[in-house]
């Protein structure tokens, strides 16, 4: 019983130091400002993207069809501003020069997102060197991936589930399936991005606490917007803010998974001082 409480309290000890190094180089690393320019960069890609997804499947379905599949998805995204979005999407005349503009906005928008994300994981881990251009090319590939296929996974999980599961059990194995299915999605992120060499086990703890955090953002903003009319209140500019929100806490989540990783594998160290954790 006594071997059994000291490891419990040594247990204790060792994650609130973890914590407690988290926080301190989360702080140290200007962590909050960083989240905002994944937020910015990520919502001006948001836009364009639907646009290009309701473009691609109206050429295959019609018109109709592509639209309320747009609809639920901006709806999975940022619940009861899917409104919002869309009027923006489906408001374009010309679709020809919407897909260009769209096209280029996308592209845009994800290659600022890499360089803010390159920029984040190179301050976590201490990394300031310059990548080579095929470097760069590879690794906003591989964000626009991630990017795209969270939004999928956040889509498709919702979307298919809830087809083949009465409500009661969908709302129980939902959040389940989707932190399972953003793990996979979000673990190429952590395992290629950093400059250092780390093994795919060193890369875990980051990948399934942001999963995690996604997903209970997930679940409490659809509650939030659900249960309240703050959106409807402020019409556009209080769905803009909520996504904004959304994408805001989400990078941050983001990022703090990368200092997590940093900080299990004791490859940073906060305000000088090395941090023995000894986890990985």
């Amino acid at each position: 019983m006594s071997r059994a409480r000291a490891r419990a309290r040594a247990g204790a000890r060792e994650t609130v130091a973890v914590v407690r190094a988290v926080v301190a180089v989360s702080h140290e690393k200007r962590l909050l400002f960083m989240a905002a320019s994944l937020a910015y960069f990520a919502f001006i890609s948001l836009v364009p993207l639907l646009l290009l997804v309701v473009i691609a499947l109206s050429t295959v379905q019609n018109g109709q069809v592509a639209i309320d599949i747009a609809t639920y998805a901006a709806g999975v995204i940022s619940p009861r501003s899917s409104s919002v979005l869309l009027e923006v999407v489906t408001g374009a005349s010309d679709r020809e020069s919407a897909t260009f503009v769209g096209v280029v906005i996308l592209l845009w928008g994800t290659l600022l997102l890499f360089r803010a994300l390159d920029d984040a994981f190179g301050q976590v881990y201490g990394d300031d060197q310059e990548s080579l251009l095929l470097g760069d090319l590879a690794s906003a590939l591989l964000v626009f991936g991630v990017v795209v296929g969270a939004i999928v996974a956040m889509i498709g999980v919702a979307a298919g589930l809830s087809l083949v599961l009465v409500d009661r059990v969908w709302n129980l194995l939902g959040p389940f399936v989707l932190l399972v299915v953003l793990t996979i999605v979000f673990l190429p992120m952590f395992y290629f991005f950093p400059d250092a060499d780390i093994s795919l086990v060193e890369s875990l703890p980051g990948t399934v606490f942001t999963a995690a955090g996604w997903t209970i953002l997930q679940v409490v903003f659809s509650f939030y917007t659900q249960t309240t009319g703050a959106a409807q209140l402020y019409g556009a500019a209080g769905a803009f803010l909520l996504l904004l929100a959304w994408l805001y806490i989400g990078g941050l989540v983001l990022l703090v998974g990368a200092v997590l990783n940093a900080v299990l594998a004791d490859r940073v160290s906060a305000d000088g001082e090395g941090l023995s954790i000894g986890y990985i």
